[in-house]
């Protein structure tokens, strides 16, 4: 598989950095000063985003962003957050996260051939099956353990409840946390919060507006991985259509990466000194 990370937005060692750490493709320092330098002073030179401007979901999508809102998942990521459901241009986006594996970006977005295959691509209606392998494992009554592993890094452990009615049980929920493409406003920017791949792949067929939730902010929401917040937040912040633009990325293999979860059950003895009354 192949990355691209945005250069010019870090300084020189940082990217060296994550080309050291994440890619066994070789780097010649040269070259990419010289192109981080290049990336660099175009982004400089372009105006500041212009204001990010919005247009209502079409009303024929009127009952796909219904049977949206009605989703369980939807209702708890946002029942008390005020959000919109709008068209967004793509290619102005503000990403907060520096790279893609561009590959899985085309894969995510390769059989959106009509809009009602952008809106459950970007907005699903109903749960998406993703594939995860794995079980429970156990040695008599010892080193009891589930372990699951999966190509989508969004999948996560996302919830978990104890039960006394029955004796004691146990559950816990494996599901996605990505699933709707939701991006913030800030000060007449957006920043693209959740389906970076998904737009990525969109632009490069073409596709210049995606349906997005959006949710205007008082603080962006970031991350470890996210760029660095004097460039996310200065004048001149990098822009989803930078992906496309060879002056402002690094192309780079990039091996697929698999997520494992692991939920191990452990038990021990220790002293206890109860409370006195």
């Amino acid at each position: 598989m192949t990355g691209r990370y945005l250069l010019g937005l870090a300084p020189l060692g940082e990217t060296a950095a994550f080309f050291h750490n994440h890619t066994t493709a070789p780097v010649d320092l040269e070259t990419l000063a010289r192109h981080d330098d290049l990336s660099r002073q175009a982004r400089l030179q372009r105006p500041e985003p212009p204001a990010c401007i919005t247009t209502p979901i079409p009303d024929l999508w009127a009952d796909h962003v219904h049977q949206v809102m009605k989703r369980p998942l939807f209702l708890k990521l946002f029942a008390d957050r005020t959000v919109q459901f709008r068209m967004v241009d793509i290619g102005s986006l503000v990403p907060i996260q520096p790279h893609v594996a561009y590959d899985f970006a085309l894969m995510r977005a390769q059989s959106t051939t009509s809009w009602s295959d952008i809106f459950s691509l970007c907005l699903p209606a109903v749960a998406q099956p993703f594939d995860v392998t794995g079980g429970v494992t156990a040695r008599g009554n010892q080193e009891i353990g589930c372990t699951l592993l999966t190509t989508d890094l969004n999948v996560m452990v996302a919830e978990a409840r104890m039960l006394t009615d029955h004796g004691l049980q146990v559950t816990f929920t494996v599901g996605k946390t990505a699933v709707f493409c939701q991006a913030q406003a800030w000060h007449d920017r957006l920043y693209l919060k959740d389906g970076t791949h998904r737009a990525v792949g969109l632009l490069a067929q073409g596709i210049t507006h995606m349906p997005c939730i959006v949710e205007t902010v008082d603080t962006v929401q970031t991350t470890v991985h996210s760029v660095d917040a004097s460039v996310l937040f200065g004048p001149h912040p990098p822009r989803l259509r930078d992906f496309l633009d060879p002056v402002h990325y690094w192309e780079h293999s990039w091996a697929m990466r698999k997520k494992i979860i692991r939920i191990i059950v452990d038990e021990f003895v220790t002293a206890w000194d109860p409370p006195h009354t």
